[in-house]
């Protein structure tokens, strides 16, 4: 869990020498018209990377991971971490490649869940059981963790 502001520099730092990097958002978004950040994901290869929002201060090099031309960010129907992300860094992904919409594209099925895309395309199943948990207490659930690690 990546929860100090020196950290998250230098995972950033790391993350601009890739090609691709994975990016999702857990949040609450009852009684708010904002959604609040609850967690934030990214993946490099096999690795998973969770960022506490509630720890984080500083998110100048995460929005430079996000407005970088060179890193491909993949999300799943990113609309709504987009505009978390936005309201954390006050940038937008510059290189964004959505697997929803290129799902889409493909002629899978339109606008397909992660989890019926994954079951599609690779046959596993996905408990999507914390998605609407209390993203906001801490400290998070093993569950929790687990849940946002895979997804």
């Amino acid at each position: 869990m990546i929860q100090t502001n020196e950290a998250l520099a230098g995972a950033c730092r790391a993350w601009l020498e890739q090609d691709c990097v994975g990016v999702d958002t857990e949040f609450e978004r009852t009684r708010t018209y904002f959604a609040r950040p609850g967690l934030v994901q990214v993946s490099v290869g096999d690795r998973v990377y969770l960022l506490d929002p509630l720890e984080l201060s500083d998110w100048t090099p995460f929005a430079a991971l996000l407005g970088s031309p060179r890193v491909q960010i993949v999300m799943h129907a990113g609309s709504e971490d987009i505009g978390l992300l936005w309201r954390l860094t006050g940038v937008q992904p510059v290189n964004l490649f959505d697997t929803q919409i290129a799902a889409g594209l493909s002629s899978l099925e339109a606008n397909p869940s992660y989890q019926k895309l994954v079951k599609q395309t690779i046959g596993e199943d996905i408990d999507k059981g914390e998605s609407r948990s209390d993203w906001l207490k801490r400290p998070l659930s093993p569950a929790q963790l687990e849940y946002a690690a895979l997804d």
